[in-house]
């Protein structure tokens, strides 16, 4: 089984929150790299009806200049997308699921209203990196 390099060209800027992170090993489990990779999906669609669902395509490897452009690290197997796909991306939920780590962390609330209000609740999800 290999993988390829497979382009996507939009006629707008991608979102900012799209990372990519260059590899040639992107989809190997032997990679001792255990940093994230975002990932690419995508959906068939003909006018404004979805004609399938929303599969994988690969990871983000690269991203032009002027973000209208991404190079994403996909397996030989996949099904390529039709020309007019929907693309859509999200973080991988394998890496960093734990939520906030470090040694301090600080929180100030202000109320910048002139009238009383009444704070419903606060609460985090913080875990000690190291000890």
């Amino acid at each position: 089984m290999g993988f390829k390099t497979y382009k996507v060209f939009f006629d707008n800027e991608v979102n900012t929150s799209l990372q990519a992170k260059p590899t040639t090993t992107a989809n190997d489990s032997s990679n001792s790299d255990t940093g994230s990779w975002d990932l690419i999906y995508y959906a068939n669609v003909t006018s404004s009806k979805q004609t399938g669902d929303v599969e994988l395509l690969g990871s983000c490897i690269a991203i032009s200049d002027n973000r209208k452009t991404i190079d994403v690290y996909v397996d030989d197997a996949t099904q390529l997308p039709d020309f007019g796909a929907y693309f859509l991306f999200g973080k991988s939920n394998t890496i960093n699921t734990s939520g906030l780590t470090g040694y301090y962390g600080e929180v100030q609330l202000k109320n910048d209203s002139t009238s009383s209000i009444e704070l419903f609740s606060v609460s985090s999800e913080v875990v000690q990196s190291s000890k």
